[in-house]
């Protein structure tokens, strides 16, 4: 898959947000096929219960920058290890309905086969 066009694009910024948010969208590679994980929420949960997202949440106060953010969240929710993940670019910055100012990132990583992600985090993104 060329992704020349998403590393070169240079995205859009907004600014004065007091809450910082990051999302990690990632694609996963099955082979010769490129897939992008979702995940859905817990429906107990009391923000955004039974959506599907994407892995990620609000910048912590030790997070160096909102990559940090993504790929902190990322291994939170779905056991991804940031070392394990190539991020390829980020889109335009976009304010949520909660009045959070996210950041979208794009990042790879192989197959869920490969053992990258742990096998708690398969079964709940249904790769297992």
């Amino acid at each position: 898959m060329d992704l020349t066009a998403v590393r070169g694009y240079s995205p859009s910024r907004l600014t004065a947000a007091d809450r910082e948010a990051a999302v990690l969208a990632p694609i996963i590679q099955q082979g010769d096929r490129y897939e992008i994980l979702f995940t859905k929420r817990s429906e107990h949960l009391g923000t955004h219960p039974g959506q599907m997202s994407f892995p990620g949440g609000g910048r912590e106060p030790e997070d160096r920058d909102l990559e940090a953010t993504a790929l902190r969240e990322a291994n939170e929710e779905i056991g991804l290890e940031a070392d394990e993940t190539e991020l390829i670019g980020s889109v335009d910055d976009k304010e949520t309905v909660t009045n959070y100012l996210s950041d979208r990132l794009l990042g790879s990583f192989l197959t869920a086969n490969t053992g990258v992600m742990s096998t708690r985090s398969q079964k709940s993104s249904g790769w297992a």
